[in-house]
């Protein structure tokens, strides 16, 4: 496990400076993933319990710095329908996907 935690910090560029936002359920190995390889390169994880679709989790997002946002493709899907600019989470410098495809529309819009 450690070794994939540092193989996955460093094809992500994680470094100690990094924070992760911990939305993801550690029993999902993805979300054990970020939590793991975040963590194996001395970094943090900014924890929430609050939903993708409540202020408090944006907020929180920005309280703490978060750099790196980790998502399924419904996350991208809600964040563009929320208006992705209108976030203001200027800290996050890397966003993540996993459990399944992202289609050309959505990657295009989520990387700009």
């Amino acid at each position: 496990m450690l070794s994939n935690a540092f193989s996955v910090a460093k094809a992500l560029h994680l470094s100690k400076n990094d924070i992760a936002v911990g939305h993801l359920g550690v029993n999902y190995s993805y979300g054990w993933s970020v939590i793991s390889s975040v963590l194996a390169v001395g970094g943090s994880v900014s924890f929430t319990s609050s939903s993708i679709t409540e202020r408090g989790f944006w907020d929180a997002i920005r309280k703490t710095n978060a750099t790196h946002f980790p998502g399924v493709p419904a996350h991208y899907q809600m964040m563009c329908r929320l208006r992705l600019d209108r976030l203001n989470i200027p800290t996050v410098v890397s966003m993540t996907q996993a459990g399944g495809r992202l289609n050309v529309t959505l990657r295009r819009e989520v990387y700009k």
